[in-house]
């Protein structure tokens, strides 16, 4: 797990909580529709790093500065920098995920969940999981 300095002590993050789609100019530049909320993600514990790359796999990375709060016992205790490197571009074995409109809430432990897609009437795919 990669850690981060807070105040002369390390800590370990265990995940990056993104806001994105939050301002307008940015939104432009990227030539995105504006949204009627500002899009959440998240980014795991593994793109924290202390390394600053300009390409992977000859590909240039794109930048942004974000503003970075850290979060203990619920609230803010930290401000910081975070300098977000994007691939804009998509190759083989990429996933692109997309969010829906319902299927959203708490994981209670025995609950069991299906993924369906459908075209149609046909079904695509199917997964199931049982939360431990």
């Amino acid at each position: 797990m990669q850690t981060i300095t807070v105040i002369g002590r390390r800590v370990t993050p265990s995940k990056v909580v993104c806001i994105g789609r939050n301002y307008v100019a940015h939104i432009e530049e990227l030539g995105n529709e504006i949204p009627d909320q500002m899009v959440v993600f998240n980014k795991p514990n593994s793109a924290i790093s202390d390394i600053l790359r300009s390409q992977i796999a000859g590909e240039p990375l794109h930048y942004e500065g974000e503003l970075a709060f850290v979060i203990e016992g619920g609230k803010l205790a930290a401000v910081g920098f975070g300098l977000d490197l994007t691939k804009r571009t998509l190759e083989d074995g990429d996933i692109i995920m997309t969010g829906t409109p319902e299927g959203v809430g708490e994981l209670r432990t025995g609950e069991r969940f299906e993924g369906r897609v459908l075209a149609g009437s046909k079904e695509l795919v199917t997964a199931t999981w049982i939360a431990q």
